[in-house]
């Protein structure tokens, strides 16, 4: 019943992961709140024991709503990593400032993947030397790279193919920067 529900809405995976780990998190805080409002004894006697199992149960509720929603099983990775990353990382003290640069430069790299579903994704060498074999020789055309990242197809193409008009479209900030 719930599958159809999620199916229904068709959301965005990203807005759907955000909704997934705020459904969880309300399950888990629900779930303490009662322990704590029982005066159970165990969140005093073993903080560290209990604060990890609500930590893990909050990643196992979330792999759970990733499998009933569909979501693909990279996802259902992020979801069981995600709480006990941010759960570590806040065990360690790190600054707030390096989380800053850490979404920013995230954010310039992969711009729009949450809504295009296409990451940042370089082209290899062999790549590139496929695509090259499809291109006629001595013909000239106009090539157009969408989604060029760093620029290293078209470059590429246009270094060894100089009768093509070649043009990367790229619209992360950060590839396009680059290249």
């Amino acid at each position: 019943m719930l599958q159809l529900f999620f199916n229904k809405i068709n959301l965005k995976p990203a807005t759907l992961a955000v909704l997934i780990q705020a459904t969880a998190f309300f399950f888990v805080f629900s779930f303490a709140w009662i322990l704590k409002s029982q005066s159970l004894y165990v969140i005093s006697a073993f903080p560290l024991l209990f604060l990890s199992f609500l930590v893990l149960m909050h990643a196992a509720i979330a792999v759970w709503f990733a499998n009933i929603t569909n979501m693909a099983k990279w996802w259902r990775w992020i979801h069981f990593i995600f709480p006990l990353a941010v759960w570590m990382m806040s065990q360690w003290h790190v600054p707030n400032t390096i989380y800053l640069i850490g979404f920013l430069l995230s954010l310039s790299l992969y711009w729009t993947t949450f809504r295009t579903q296409v990451p940042f994704f370089p082209s290899t060498a062999t790549v590139r030397q496929q695509v090259l074999t499809l291109i006629p020789q001595y013909q000239p055309m106009r090539i157009i790279d969408i989604g060029s990242g760093l620029g290293d197809m078209s470059m590429y193409i246009a270094k060894l193919r100089p009768e093509c008009s070649v043009e990367g479209i790229e619209i992360a900030p950060l590839p396009w920067l680059i290249s």
